[in-house]
């Protein structure tokens, strides 16, 4: 499989899918630490630099010579979506870029995208004229209309877009520590594909392709409720469930 990725950092999607013997064709990052890590570790794959470039898909297309690109993978920046900003959503100059790297989908037709950020995306709404509101939609026998309310995010308005590209596909939200890593991290994940939108879900949903922990479940009980902790020790974050249970130890008997 051959692929380009986009706002690459330190190219945590080659880490993964390099035991897949899969090829990357490109990379693009602006930032000057990203940009070194990636010449020390991938020299000999070109960056691309800025997805906002005029030339940025011609380059793109000199470097496939021909055969066709297997994935797009593109984990924008996600200022403007989360929960800790100004929530700006696709009025971020930041996070719009979420949508100039569907134009590059357009330019170059992968057979397949996949697409990350922050779960803040599905609660933000960027202000564009299509804001939520009430809509006239015909009942089911073909008469009377009814009025239904449809709630609208920046989300929505993303895989409008992805549709408009020609993909369909599925998406569902991950927790790095259920991935085998020692961090809570909640991330959107969508796979897009060019023919059934089923061969994504299979991609993302199916169990067996999956390798990683399953959330824990916790006993049902009485205990003290937790709350926010004020740590002094490194790491930062809201800490351990012992943290926020107030540090308070179950009496034994």
């Amino acid at each position: 499989m051959k692929y380009i990725s986009l706002f690459s950092g330190i190219e945590a999607a080659s880490v993964a899918w390099a035991p897949l013997g899969w090829e990357p064709i490109a990379f693009a990052e602006i930032e000057p630490f990203p940009c070194a890590v990636l010449r020390h570790h991938y020299p000999g794959v070109p960056n691309l630099g800025d997805v906002t470039a005029p030339d940025f898909c011609d380059r793109a297309k000199e470097l496939l010579n021909g055969p066709a690109l297997d994935v797009l993978i593109f984990g924008s920046p996600c200022q403007g979506f989360s929960v800790a900003g100004k929530r700006l959503g696709l009025d971020d100059p930041r996070s719009n870029l979420a949508l100039h790297a569907l134009r590059i989908c357009r330019q170059l037709a992968p057979a397949w995208i996949v697409f990350e950020n922050v779960p803040g995306l599905f609660s933000c709404w960027s202000g564009a004229p299509q804001s939520p509101g009430r809509v006239d939609v015909e009942s089911a026998d073909g008469g009377t209309l009814v009025r239904e309310f449809i709630e609208s995010s920046d989300f929505a308005e993303f895989l409008r877009n992805v549709q408009e590209c020609g993909y369909s596909g599925a998406w569902k939200i991950d927790d790095a520590q259920f991935a085998g890593l020692a961090q809570r991290r909640e991330r959107v994940f969508f796979v897009g594909n060019s023919g059934d939108w089923r061969r994504a879900a299979a991609v993302l949903l199916e169990p067996e392709s999956l390798c990683g922990y399953p959330p824990a479940r916790k006993e049902a009980g009485q205990r003290v409720t937790g709350s926010l902790s004020a740590r002094t020790t490194g790491g930062g974050g809201l800490g351990t469930d012992f943290d926020l249970g107030g540090g308070i130890q179950p009496c034994r008997r």
